[in-house]
């Protein structure tokens, strides 16, 4: 018995089906605590400075939790950095998220600039395959992705994806204070499809409103 509301997460397994699940880690929830969370940047930083041995001079936040941990880890290190901005295309309808895509808003990386990708958790690197070949069509070359949580069920330590322009299979560095796999599922799957076509599912838990249906819901259930 499902005690609370599931999550819906970002990715698609088919067009306008999102997986969905029990687990969703906001650390949106760190981003107003500015000393917890530069913490845990102190912590990511070191792994980076251990795991990655060429450290990339230009780091790049992904919206929207990769902005402020890169902003964080620029400032410790005494890097530029920059950030990508989704753009909405399509608005949120019954049963889906929005659907968004990556441009240069503000910033950009200019051609040969080695750029180090900055999330707050890995799902299912839809974004950060995106945020690569924005980077490519750049000019410039992603070096690896930082993030404090690596839930993926797919991309352990290194990413693989095809690259722009090349028919061959390239590999991205993953640096993660944390890995943990959080199981997801079709909407169509026995564990969830009740629930789903009840419509007992948050389909953007980082919102204040939907967030705290998910806090009312832990908080009777411990």
């Amino acid at each position: 018995m499902r005690l609370g509301p599931l999550v819906g997460y970002a990715a698609k397994y088919e067009e306008g089906k999102h997986w969905v699940g029990d687990e969703y880690a906001n650390c949106a929830k760190l981003e107003s605590h500015i000393l917890a969370l530069n913490y845990w940047c102190i912590q990511l930083g070191k792994k980076i400075l251990t795991d990655l041995p060429c450290q990339a001079p230009l780091l790049c936040g992904l919206p929207e939790g990769g902005k402020a941990i890169a902003e964080l880890l620029a400032l410790h290190w005494g890097k530029q950095w920059i950030y990508a901005e989704k753009k909405v295309t399509a608005p949120a309808r019954p049963g889906e998220r929005e659907v968004s895509e990556l441009i240069w808003g503000r910033h950009s990386p200019q051609a040969g600039d080695r750029v180090l990708l900055v999330e707050d958790v890995l799902n299912n690197a839809s974004t950060t395959i995106e945020a690569i070949r924005l980077v490519g069509r750049a000019g410039a070359d992603v070096v690896g992705l930082a993030c404090l949580l690596n839930r993926s069920p797919t991309f352990n330590n290194v990413l693989m994806y095809t690259r722009l322009g090349f028919n061959v299979e390239h590999y991205i560095r993953i640096i993660a204070l944390e890995m943990r796999v959080i199981p997801e599922y079709h909407q169509d799957d026995p564990c969830v499809q009740a629930d789903v076509a009840a419509g007992n599912v948050i389909w953007k838990p980082k919102l204040r409103t939907e967030w705290a249906k998910l806090e009312e819901a832990m908080a009777a259930h411990p």
